[in-house]
């Protein structure tokens, strides 16, 4: 119930399709990656746009809220007991004896204890007991349906078209806190990626076709949206790739050696939040300080009738001095020891990797949900009272919970009792 009402508060607070990976991201971002795996462990990366969690929440919030409310309704109608509300059936007409009735509550899995007044009846844990282990089971049957369904996060992964990430050559982000997945035979590349504006400037959707290949599986083509999942199903456990919302601009920029040898190229990647950067010009030597500016989303969206964006360097190097130079998207300058062109601009994105826990886990984890599940439906005390009145018995019932499943069971009770008549 906690976890529920913990996602249904990120989900008001952020209003993303799925806003968990955005917090996890930030917790990454903010050097707190214990804290981040904290917040995998307890499953919540995966679980806060899946329909079972949002209707096992609210079904368990509805339950608990009707359960209360008839409790409420059955207290103003009879008035409150030491033990909770009592339901009240009346006399009923019967010619059966004090043996026969207990016979009767016998039959039904009650343990039964006889007095001058009549029958007593008792089935599952009574007292402050049963309610607490009626509600474990609840807790059990979530968490148990929580682990089976979770995953396990891997890694974030930034990447723009034309980029492959492979375990032994990833895309470490290591400027921003990110880690690329580890330990996964795993290769993604972009193949194509696509980003669109709303007209003050945030972003209205995301998409990019990917091509991921787990070991040696076939390879998996897929277009997958923001904050949507690809999935690669092995044989025990399936690998996920979802594209989370943090995005930006990579520039693709070319350095050509003045000694002939051949071009140097690679993306430098510039979030949307802050589009500033810092990487060195190989073979150079030159530690460079990036900033995109100019119209630059227009220019991931398509062609663009306006200016084309513009890098603003500066370059950090012995024998330079640290002057801003501006550098226009299809324009070169010169540098020391050779030429540095901005060729070209493609958008990027966050993807994370998680992986299934396994079948041991999922297994574990329908066995709780089941052990949960009958905790909560069979542990529920409830106490019977048959006492003779004139012309029959008087039954009346009491529980904690479930009245209305309780009030139909008190009417089959009081069916058999009748039925000797006829």
């Amino acid at each position: 119930m906690g976890l529920f009402l913990a996602c249904l508060s990120l989900q008001a607070l952020l209003p993303q399709q799925n806003a968990v990976p955005r917090l996890q991201y930030a917790l990454w971002e903010a050097r707190y990656p214990w804290l981040a795996r904290s917040v995998d462990k307890l499953g919540l990366n995966t679980i806060a746009s899946t329909w079972w969690f949002w209707g096992l929440g609210f079904a368990l919030a509805g339950s608990l809220g009707l359960s209360a409310g008839r409790r409420a309704f059955v207290m103003m109608r009879t008035g409150p007991s030491p033990r909770g509300s009592q339901i009240a059936l009346g006399v009923i007409p019967s010619g059966q004896s004090l043996p026969e009735v207990t016979a009767v509550l016998r039959h039904r899995g009650y343990a039964t204890s006889v007095s001058q007044e009549g029958v007593a009846g008792r089935k599952g844990t009574p007292g402050s007991w049963g309610s607490l282990l009626f509600h474990g089971g609840l807790v059990l049957l979530f968490l148990g349906v929580l682990l089976s369904s979770a995953t396990r996060f891997r890694g974030f992964v930034e990447l723009a078209p034309g980029q492959t990430f492979q375990e032994t050559n990833g895309y470490l982000v290591e400027r921003r806190g990110v880690l690329a997945p580890q330990g996964l035979d795993l290769s993604v590349t972009v193949l194509e990626m696509g980003v669109a504006f709303w007209p003050d400037a945030t972003v209205k959707d995301i998409w990019a076709q990917v091509a991921v290949q787990e070991g040696d599986s076939p390879v998996v083509e897929g277009v997958v949206r923001r904050n949507q999942s690809l999935r690669v199903q092995g044989t025990l456990q399936g690998t996920s790739l979802t594209l989370g919302s943090p995005f930006g601009a990579a520039a693709l920029l070319r350095y050509t050696p003045a000694d002939g040898s051949g071009p140097l190229q690679g993306y430098v990647h510039f979030p949307a939040e802050s589009p500033q950067n810092r990487f060195t010009i190989p073979g150079a030597g030159l530690e460079t300080e990036a900033a995109l500016l100019g119209p630059w989303r227009q220019a991931l969206e398509g062609p663009s009738s306006s200016s084309p964006p513009f890098l603003q360097l500066t370059l950090r190097g012995e024998g330079t001095t640290p002057v801003p130079h501006d550098l226009g998207l299809g324009e070169s300058m010169a540098v020391a020891g050779g030429e540095l062109a901005f060729d070209s601009m493609k958008p990027w994105a966050l993807f994370m990797v998680s992986q299934d826990r396994g079948l041991p886990v999922m297994v574990l984890g329908g066995l709780a949900a089941v052990a949960g599940l009958a905790l909560a439906l069979f542990i529920i005390p409830r106490w019977v009272w048959i006492r003779p009145a004139d012309g029959g018995w008087q039954v009346t019932g009491q529980t904690p919970w479930a009245e209305a499943s309780f009030l139909v069971e008190m009417r089959r009770i009081a069916v058999e009792i009748e039925g000797s008549r006829q």
